[in-house]
């Protein structure tokens, strides 16, 4: 049983894959070029769960935050 805010070893290890292609794609952008409308087609690329593309969206949203930009491109 999971503990209350945990993820399934499975929806993590989805999670990671999909960051990992994020971060291929992306990796030598500039962040702040990175705009909602890119990371939205980058997501669609991809045939996984709903559930599974509001995980991926939490993460890059944590990230962006942490970026400190002016503004948070997952927000647009």
């Amino acid at each position: 049983m999971l503990k209350e805010g945990m993820l399934a070893d499975t929806t993590q290890e989805k999670s990671e894959a999909i960051l990992k292609k994020f971060k291929e794609k992306f990796g030598s952008w500039r962040i702040k070029a990175i705009r909602g409308k890119d990371i939205k087609d980058f997501l669609d690329a991809y045939e996984i769960s709903r559930n599974s593309k509001v995980n991926v969206r939490s993460n890059l949203n944590m990230f962006f935050d942490y970026c400190w930009l002016d503004t948070n491109p997952h927000r647009q």
